[in-house]
């Protein structure tokens, strides 16, 4: 790939200007198509090793039985910025809160950085089976199971959220069949250090 050059800008020795971002980065462009290289974000906060992901199935029993997990943002300006799926082997109701409390945290689980090679450590605390005391504002809810049709918070569902700081947030998935089952849970984030251009303060 090679760096942008405008084609009428010319410095004063005659040659070519590069085109940087207000970074001072180049612009590039694929040297086989000279389509402008441009990735979305969250791809780039892969590369940055800024995103992580926790991945978990689990066997439910019985109708009626909960299942929790939480997570708490951090008291920083770092904004995480979350997507989740949810699929089930049986019926299930499921719900996202926001401000819940628990009397008991649960085991911490360990998010894993999708850039393997990076040492980054996630910010955003994940856990699993907390003892919840509140559930807090159910700010989402949805159904699934029989058939195996995923359901969540992602572009896929026309969702993202972009979680408020310090903050707890449940999840809850309450089995609606008896028998046991399968519930599949895909969590994902990036956590950015400072709020972009486009979001407000």
């Amino acid at each position: 790939m090679n760096d942008i050059l405008h084609p009428n800008s010319y410095n004063l020795s005659g040659a070519r200007s590069i085109l940087v971002d207000r970074h001072g980065q180049p612009l590039t462009v694929d040297d086989d198509t000279l389509d402008m290289v441009i990735i979305e974000h969250e791809h780039y906060k892969t590369h940055e090793g800024d995103h992580y992901f926790i991945k978990a199935v689990q066997d439910v029993t019985g109708a009626g039985t909960l299942q929790y997990f939480s997570f708490v943002t951090p008291d920083t300006d770092t904004r995480i910025h979350a997507r989740a799926k949810m699929t089930a082997e049986s019926e299930f109701w499921l719900g996202i809160y926001e401000g819940g409390s628990v009397s008991a945290p649960g085991t911490q689980i360990h998010g894993l950085n999708n850039n393997r090679g990076s040492l980054n450590i996630a910010q955003l605390l994940a856990f699993d089976s907390p003892t919840v005391s509140d559930d807090g504002f159910l700010m989402w809810s949805d159904q699934t199971g029989t058939g195996g049709k995923p359901t969540g918070v992602a572009p896929e569902f026309g969702y993202e959220i972009v979680a408020r700081r310090n903050t707890r947030y449940i999840f809850k998935a309450v089995k609606e069949a008896a028998g046991t089952h399968y519930m599949s849970f895909d969590f994902w984030w990036y956590e950015q250090d400072h709020a972009s251009q486009f979001e407000g303060h």
